[in-house]
C-alpha cells in the first residue's frame, strides 16, 4: 500500500508531509501507518485525501487491468433491473457510471 499511495501523491503533486496534513495527522504516524498495520479508518482518510476508493490502495490496479482478457459473464441488478455482463471491462465501466451517479446526486 505504502508504495501505491507514494505513486498517488506524486500523480497529484502532493508530499506525504501533505497527504498526513490532508488527513489530519503527523506525517510520522502517517509513515507508520503506512509501514505497519493501519487501522481501517487510516485507510478510508487517505483514500478520500487521494480521491480513490480504499480498496484501490489495497492493490496494484483497477479491475479491468488486472483481469483484462479474461472472460466474464453474469448478471447485476441495479435497481431491480437485470443488467448481462460480458467482460471485465463492462463491470469497470459499470463502477464509473454509477460513481458518476453519486456525484450528480
Amino acid at each position: 500500500m505504502k508504495e501505491k499511495v507514494k505513486r498517488l501523491c506524486k500523480e497529484q503533486g502532493k508530499t506525504l508531509k501533505d497527504l498526513a496534513a490532508d488527513i489530519g495527522i503527523a506525517r510520522e504516524s502517517l509513515t507508520r501507518a503506512l509501514d505497519g498495520n493501519p487501522k481501517l479508518s487510516t485507510i478510508q482518510k487517505i483514500a478520500k485525501a487521494l480521491k480513490v476508493e480504499a480498496w484501490q490502495l489495497l492493490t496494484d490496479s483497477t479491475i479491468a487491468e488486472a483481469l483484462p482478457d479474461k472472460d466474464l459473464h453474469g448478471v447485476l441488478y441495479v435497481d431491480d433491473k437485470p443488467i448481462l455482463i460480458n467482460s471485465i471491462k463492462e463491470v469497470d465501466n459499470l463502477l464509473q457510471l454509477a460513481k458518476m451517479g453519486q456525484t450528480q446526486s
